[in-house]
């Protein structure tokens, strides 16, 4: 994929990145490539949040915190196709 790129003229860079360094609420880890038209290396990206607040960042996030300001009240919803669900359900 990096060669395709280089050879379009792309700047390109890569690197595995755990979402949660970045405010998600999950600890997932993605390969996340960068580009730049104009053939220049792409800088990594800096993270926002640490696991135990490292470095000054806030500590990674929660579902619990994701969800804390949610109304608690019934929520509106759209219910699937019933020819649909067949997908959907183990």
């Amino acid at each position: 994929m990096l060669s395709y790129l280089r050879k379009a003229g792309y700047g390109a860079s890569f690197n595995l990145y755990n979402a949660a360094n970045y405010g998600t609420p999950q600890i997932r880890e993605r390969v996340i490539i960068l580009c730049s038209r104009d053939g220049s290396e792409m800088p990594y990206l800096t993270p926002t949040h640490s696991e135990s607040g490292e470095y000054g960042l806030p500590r990674w996030n929660t579902f619990r915190l994701a969800v804390q300001d949610l109304p608690s009240s019934p929520q509106d919803f759209v219910k699937f196709p019933e020819k649909r669900l067949k997908y959907y359900v183990c």
